[in-house]
């Protein structure tokens, strides 16, 4: 891996990053868009993989418990579970992912409700949404904080949609 590194430093492809994360040294790409021809050449899978590997890292690398570090490590989950069903793998441990995903998300969406930055909330909790089924009991439980971040930032017609799914959710579970 060292030698590997220090040839992509040598061509100057990625370079030492001071602001390494976690007590770990840190590298970057020297570029972004170096960076995203990097990432479009890796295989679905190897995505998801490394998705979900990084959340499970952020997790053990950091102390903070709550915060902006929950909502990366939703979108890394999210990012998992949308690879794996783009390549027709939706099981139980895809499931759970996705699941994981939405309630960190659904989470991050709150906190960002309660400050009162209704993009964002609004943003956090329709991804999640998105990534549970019609009949899930998390999904009843986050509609109705949906519908009202839309209703605050006066997406009334969507906030209307939103809560009556909440109602006809409620009476299934």
């Amino acid at each position: 891996l060292d030698a590997t590194l220090g040839a992509l430093q040598r061509r100057e492809l990625v370079q030492r990053d001071p602001r390494g994360f976690g007590g770990d040294d840190g590298l970057r790409f020297s570029h972004g868009l170096i960076r995203d021809a990097a990432y479009r050449f890796l295989p679905k899978e190897t995505r998801s993989e490394l998705h979900e590997r990084l959340a499970m890292w952020l997790d053990r690398a950091t102390e903070q418990p709550l915060g902006e570090q929950e909502e990366v490590v939703g979108y890394h989950l999210e990012q998992a579970y949308h690879y794996r069903a783009e390549l027709g793998r939706v099981g139980a441990r895809e499931r759970a992912l996705g699941a994981e995903a939405a309630r960190r998300l659904d989470s991050s969406g709150r906190r960002a409700f309660a400050r009162s930055d209704l993009p964002a909330a609004v943003k956090l909790l329709e991804r999640a949404e998105a990534l549970l089924s019609r009949d899930d009991r998390a999904r009843a439980e986050l509609l109705p904080s949906l519908g009202a971040a839309l209703t605050e930032a006066g997406r009334l017609s969507e906030a209307d949609r939103v809560l009556e799914a909440a109602v006809d959710c409620s009476r299934v579970n």
